[in-house]
């Protein structure tokens, strides 16, 4: 077995076994059987409401990174559309958020775009989601009662992600103007600035308000999906339960550790809203809820729009690389 093969499948069976561990340590510490019969409570319309919402916010999701890819070609919606969703389906099965470089990939494939700049424009529509960690900031430094280990968190958050935003408008900018020495220069080099040619868009207003209204969109059905998640195991909402609860799940989806965030979701669910004074059992049954059923679109679409070409990427080029 060659080296880089032999490392994937240690990357798995470590990202397995970290899931299945942190899942076992949750069940022996909580009461197992409390679990499951507030599960069997559960309301399934309010379930199914939040399996509406995600899915219609994975439809939308891939237009934010149309609009940042489509100043580098001839790229359609449809396309940005479908490899944004199987770019989320491959993150289950390609350690350490491969399927987002797997969704560049298939990118560049199908529309001629050079591989670091789409691998570019993958960056710049992740940094949005960071960026959208704002809206939940400027909420909760308002609401009281938060410890500060829930409320610094997205913070950082927002700083790094400013931080590399500058890095790379910095470079792009250094750059531009260096076309026939990159052209002369070495593949690294090369790579380092298609990479910051991804980030062209971040200098455009009218991309970059665009982008801004879709993550604004987002944001607010994310908070739909988790104001339906929390009702269908019958927990009280407010703005800073729903607001903690979406942190929680955002924080554990960025932790690149578990495949689909099994364990990790569950474990910061479960912790955040235990500090706000819920049940473990009761937050444990929100999050097995709610993990289900925004796992649940993911795979099914994923599966319909993954096909041969996907899967060949995904499991050779993106090794190549």
């Amino acid at each position: 077995m060659k080296a880089s093969k032999l490392k994937n499948v240690l990357l798995h069976v470590a990202s397995w076994t970290i899931s299945a561990g942190i899942l076992a340590a949750l069940l022996w510490l909580l009461d197992a059987k409390a679990v499951r019969e507030r599960l069997a409570e559960a309301n399934v319309l309010a379930a199914l409401g939040v399996v509406g919402s995600i899915t219609l916010l994975l439809t939308i999701k891939g237009l934010r990174w149309w609009i940042i890819a489509s100043g580098h070609g001839s790229v359609r919606a449809p396309v940005c559309m479908r490899l944004a969703i199987v770019g989320m389906f491959l993150n289950a099965f390609i350690p350490l958020r491969g399927g987002d470089v797997t969704a560049g990939l298939l990118l560049s494939r199908e529309s001629g775009i050079a591989r670091s700049t789409a691998l570019g424009t993958v960056a710049l529509d992740k940094l949005f989601d960071m960026f959208g960690i704002v809206v939940l900031v400027v909420p909760l430094a308002f609401l009281g009662g938060l410890p500060d280990w829930i409320r610094w968190p997205p913070i950082a958050t927002v700083i790094l992600a400013i931080v590399f935003l500058a890095t790379g408008l910095a470079l792009r900018l250094r750059l531009r103007s260096s076309g026939e020495r990159i052209a002369a220069s070495g593949r690294i080099v090369r790579a380092l600035a298609g990479f910051a040619e991804g980030f062209d868009s971040a200098l455009r207003p009218g991309r970059m308000v665009a982008c801004g209204a879709i993550t604004v969109l987002l944001y607010g059905l994310l908070v739909l999906s988790v104001a339906l998640g929390l009702e269908s195991v019958g927990i009280r909402q407010d703005l800073g339960i729903c607001l903690t609860f979406l942190l929680a799940v955002q924080f554990s989806a960025g932790i690149p550790l578990t495949p689909s965030s099994a364990g990790t979701m569950h474990g910061a669910i479960t912790g955040v809203l235990a500090a706000l004074g819920i049940e473990p059992e009761i937050g444990m049954s929100a999050a097995v809820v709610y993990h289900g059923a925004q796992t649940l679109p993911i795979f099914v679409l994923g599966v319909i729009l993954t096909r041969g070409t996907a899967i060949r990427l995904a499991t050779g080029e993106t090794e190549r690389r």
